[in-house]
């Protein structure tokens, strides 16, 4: 919840709401690896439908970054000190995001 509250925090004018409290509330059914993109998203919407004053849209997006396997390099390529050798998945499967070395959830305003 303080990953969504830090991700909504900056676009809502605080000062046009001196006596009120905003409450998001996003319940998660399935989580296939990449829910907090989908409740920052989710939540830009709901306060969009709400008809919240809001600076700016929230979009999120979530990488996993994995290890190329062995069999993936070229064989062309006998460069051993390869910098690239991982792979940047957009949007992962929880399978995806189980074996990769880190995941990345960037929200930001268009």
């Amino acid at each position: 919840s303080h990953q969504l509250t830090s991700a909504l925090l900056p676009v809502l004018p605080l000062e046009h709401f001196p006596k009120c409290t905003v409450v998001v509330k996003v319940t998660i059914l399935q989580d296939d690896g990449s829910c907090l993109s989908a409740a920052i998203t989710a939540a830009t919407l709901a306060l969009v439908d709400a008809r919240v004053d809001l600076y700016d849209l929230v979009t999120s997006c979530t990488v996993a970054i994995v290890q190329k396997d062995e069999h993936d390099n070229n064989d062309n390529n006998d460069n051993e000190n390869d910098d690239n050798n991982c792979v940047y998945l957009v949007d992962p499967s929880e399978e995806e995001t189980t074996g990769a070395q880190a995941i990345i959830c960037l929200a930001m305003t268009p």
